[in-house]
């Protein structure tokens, strides 16, 4: 007897939906899921194109190309793009395909807020140092983290292309036949969306939710203040919802999505406890509370995405009153528990 996974991959054939895992050679990421949308009629829908790559064949184009062709289609036959999140593995080659395609590009109507980081690296650099120093981090720490934020994957993207049709969630798209709705699950990123068909039970869930691990919760200081209750209420939806086969932006499609979302949630709560721990009457700054926490955080890329889930789980206890801010006289912000936590 097959098991819910093999179950899941045996619908996700019959349904008619490419899976194209594609290389990312960074952060040893691996590989990012591209997903075709088959539609004969109106032209096809690509999902997340994944990095530009400057070292190979036109920029990778050439791989995703083959790997069309191997399906029965051509690059000119895509008539949109659909970008579940602008990170640049998942959407770095996307201004590269669209220049060769004259498509459509379909995000999320805040995704641009994201585009200033792109556009101006240097003034994203003093923002993350100036944020960095603020929460307790200084010395040669902080140039290695401003710069894993930016400089690093500054070569896997190959242009800003800004969507041409804005999505706010809600929307339902119809694509080969299949019915789908725009569900937009903030957290991860502040324009994240996922794709629903209810018909089919199927949830193309970007990074929203994957097999094996959870995704970081990406703090926007100044800007999203509760990245992780909007992450919570994501999932709360998903495992509502309980698709039955779930397409990830990261490793293989797996079913039982509402359990997964479930777990993902809880373990994001024993997190949260985690921090709530740490707090003692001594006022702590983020750089202390994530090396309590996230012992073996030694690189930079380990080191930024835990203070970033730290910063996002802080502003969610802050909007909750349970911790309160206190920045020094040297500008330095640390926290401390409030008596209702």
């Amino acid at each position: 007897m097959l098991d819910p996974n093999e179950l899941a991959t045996a619908a996700f054939d019959a349904a008619g939906v490419v899976r194209m895992p594609l290389p990312v050679p960074v952060h040893d990421i691996g590989a990012t899921n591209a997903y075709l949308l088959r539609d004969d009629g109106l032209g096809h829908l690509l999902i997340d194109p994944g990095v530009y790559r400057p070292d190979a064949p036109d920029g990778g184009l050439d791989e995703l190309r083959i790997t069309l062709k191997h399906n029965g289609v051509r690059l000119s036959d895509i008539r949109a793009v659909l970008v579940t999140h602008p990170h640049v593995d998942h959407y770095g080659l996307t201004g590269h395909v669209l220049s060769n395609t004259g498509g459509d590009l379909w995000m999320h109507a805040t995704a641009p807020l994201d585009f200033y980081a792109f556009r101006a690296p240097a003034r994203e650099r003093e923002r993350l140092r100036r944020i960095l120093h603020m929460h307790g981090v200084d010395g040669e720490v902080v140039e290695e983290l401003a710069a894993w934020g930016v400089d690093d994957w500054a070569p896997y993207l190959h242009s800003v292309v800004e969507p041409t049709l804005p999505l706010w969630g809600g929307e339902q798209l119809t694509i080969g036949g299949r019915d789908f709705e725009v569900v937009h699950t903030p957290g991860h990123s502040r324009s994240h969306i996922c794709l629903w068909s209810a018909t089919d039970r199927l949830l193309i869930s970007g990074d929203h939710l994957l097999p094996g691990i959870t995704p970081p919760i990406n703090f926007h200081h100044g800007i999203d203040d509760d990245p992780l209750g909007q992450y919570l209420d994501g999932l709360a939806r998903i495992e509502a919802l309980d698709p039955d086969l779930v397409l990830p932006g990261h490793g293989r499609p797996f079913g039982g999505g509402g359990r997964r979302a479930g777990a993902i949630r809880q373990s994001k709560l024993r997190r949260v406890q985690a921090v709530m721990d740490v707090f003692s009457l001594e006022p702590l700054t983020v750089r202390q509370i994530t090396t309590q926490i996230y012992v073996r955080a030694v690189r930079p890329s380990q080191l930024r995405m835990a203070m970033t889930e730290v910063l996002g789980i802080v502003g969610y206890l802050r909007k909750r009153d349970l911790v309160q801010r206190i920045t020094d006289s040297d500008g330095v912000v640390r926290f401390v528990g409030t008596a209702e936590g």
